[in-house]
């Protein structure tokens, strides 16, 4: 999330529910638009933050849960898959805020 919008996401595979890239999962790209783009963006903005990660599991029957806001999210598994330059974007809209 940069300035409450979603920018890039993913998907976390591992051998258990516990799916950490720093604990072996693994990442797929997925879109970060539609109902997932969404529900992170509303949960950003519930907790007021302009920069962020945000953890979203799906359950069995489809419907979609928050499990945290990461005010200092690690990119390293989402930057791996994206073709978005997430440091550059967020270098951007500092130099943004400044002008």
């Amino acid at each position: 999330m940069i300035q409450g919008k979603a920018i890039a996401a993913t998907v976390r595979h591992g051998e258990s529910w516990v799916n950490n890239v720093a604990l072996g999962g693994r990442c797929e790209a997925v879109a970060h638009g539609g109902e997932l783009g969404m529900l992170a963006e509303a949960a950003a903005k519930a907790v007021a933050i302009d920069y962020c990660g945000v953890d979203i599991i799906r359950d069995r029957q489809g419907k979609l849960y928050v499990l945290e806001v990461n005010s200092i999210p690690a990119w390293k598994g989402l930057q791996a898959v994206v073709s978005t330059d997430i440091a550059q974007a967020l270098v951007d809209d500092c130099l943004g805020l400044l002008s």
